[in-house]
């Protein structure tokens, strides 16, 4: 079973539409579908995209930590979560920069909260 695979992860199969998991028993995933509500075997899933992490949302302030050195260039600073990603990107968002410029899509993973008490000083 894959570690990505939690309750409100999207799941594809070989017809590459998205279906939000809504539980996991063993091997079986209960799933909503655009045409409703059915359970899949998990060997029919070949794509798993893990829900978005509950920390972030939009106006959150947050820098860049990844390790991408031009990216650490071009996203200096405190950035502003602009836009959330859905399906596909769902680990990710687009963020305003300081000049007023919007980022890529950047994974949750490479941005950190910024402390708003230290952004004060």
């Amino acid at each position: 079973m894959n570690s990505k695979l939690l309750i409100g992860s999207v799941v594809y199969g070989a017809a590459g539409i998205g279906c939000k998991v809504l539980a996991v028993k063993g091997d079986t995933l209960t799933v909503e579908t655009p045409k409703g509500t059915r359970t899949i075997h998990f060997s029919k899933v070949v794509k798993v995209i893990p829900p978005r992490p509950k920390a972030f949302k939009l106006g959150d302030r947050v820098e860049y930590i990844g390790s991408d050195f031009n990216l650490k260039t071009q996203y200096a600073g405190t950035l502003e979560i602009w836009e959330m990603g859905e399906v596909c990107d769902s680990d990710k968002c687009a963020c305003l920069k300081p000049n007023g410029r919007v980022t890529s899509w950047i994974e949750f993973a490479d941005l950190q909260l910024v402390d708003e008490s230290e952004v004060a000083q």
